[in-house]
């Protein structure tokens, strides 16, 4: 039997649950218009009201504006309830259509994927902290996987950049992998551990002239101590950051492919040539595509390596700012049959079935 059937008669079985779950979301919405309604009158109450002590409408226009998101956080704190409910009391029962699966619940989620694991991938750049949104494990066709929603974030506050975002898929490789091989997405430099933000790096070179230059010839510079200091600690770390970065891009060999689309769309970086290319089938690249279209990508990216324990690992990163392996949402019935979160699935067991093979293939 196939997901959509399996699914369709998940669906069936659920139905009076699904009844049930459908008030739940009228309730919410219903909070949530009677909630925008009364932040909407009192806009248009103050609007009326401030007008008359300015002499044209356009300030309180301006201020209900730049109000009206934060008074409207707590009608749309719904969507966010909604959501929860739905993850907490649906998605565990929808997901049993894939077999063996199990949704991690927000006290594991944390240590779902660890960092020396995503390091060792070489798939991102350096990063700080790991929000981990949805994250499943299982095993499809005796072969275990981890599936999570993940945010990598560098910095924090105003200087915070985001190195990754999206969905994190990782399995054994029926293949022995005796080197690293990645592939990325081009102008992707989020990868092999690299500083993130190196190119924004690179473009501070003219600035840090100009002002070294300017300080020189007006005498500013050293008028302040403390500016001084930053600007020399800048200068110095700069170059220490762009030769990190092209001693790790040394580290690693381009590795040109037969297939010219695919070369144009991606880089490939790899210790091992032969190896390189033994992996990237023409079957393999097919897949890896149609994983990317599934998820409504440009931007994703493959490792081949092995992790800390020496085991042959197989990740793929996609980007994507998609809200993914959702059931619903506020707006929509819930208890009306739809594939909901089934394709994105889907195709990541596609691509685990690719390497299913019957016997395990070394190199």
């Amino acid at each position: 039997m196939s997901f959509v059937s399996e699914y369709i008669q998940m669906l069936k079985k659920l139905k009076p649950e699904l009844d049930e779950t459908e008030k739940v979301r009228k309730s919410y919405l219903k909070k949530f218009v009677i909630g925008e309604s009364i932040v909407l009158i009192f806009c248009i109450v103050y609007i009326i009201l401030f007008a008359n002590y300015v002499s044209n409408i356009l300030l309180p226009a301006v201020t209900t504006l730049a109000f009206f998101p934060a008074l409207s956080y707590f009608p749309c704190r719904n969507f966010i309830n909604y959501k929860k409910y739905l993850k907490t009391n649906l998605v565990p029962k929808l997901i049993k259509c894939f077999g063996d699966i199990e949704r991690v619940d927000e006290w594991n989620i944390k240590s779902f994927f660890d960092k020396n694991e995503l390091d060792t991938s070489n798939l991102f750049s350096s990063f700080d902290r790991m929000i981990t949104d949805d994250a499943f494990y299982g095993s499809y066709q005796g072969i275990k996987y981890k599936i999570a929603e993940m945010h990598l974030i560098q910095g924090s506050g105003k200087h915070a950049s985001t190195a990754f975002k999206g969905v994190v898929i990782a399995f054994p490789s029926n293949k022995t992998i005796n080197s690293n091989t990645v592939i990325a997405t081009k102008k992707d430099m989020n990868i092999r551990n690299y500083p993130t933000g190196i190119i924004s790096t690179i473009l501070t070179i003219p600035f840090l002239a100009f002002i070294w230059y300017w300080g020189i010839t007006s005498g500013e510079l050293m008028k302040d101590t403390e500016g001084l200091i930053k600007l020399v600690l800048g200068t110095i770390a700069v170059p220490v950051i762009i030769y990190g970065f092209f001693k790790k891009f040394k580290s690693m060999e381009a590795v040109k492919l037969e297939d010219v689309n695919f070369d144009k769309r991606f880089n490939v970086f790899g210790t091992d040539q032969v190896e390189a290319r033994y992996l990237l089938t023409p079957a393999f690249i097919e897949r890896f595509l149609r994983l990317n279209t599934a998820f409504g990508t440009k931007r994703a990216k493959c490792s081949f390596y092995k992790n800390q324990n020496g085991s042959d690992t197989i990740m793929f990163a996609i980007s994507t700012n998609k809200d993914l392996f959702e059931t619903g949402n506020l707006l929509t019935p819930i208890n009306e049959p739809k594939y909901y979160f089934l394709s994105d699935f889907i195709s990541i067991f596609d691509m685990i079935e690719f390497f299913k093979l019957n016997e395990q293939t070394k190199i």
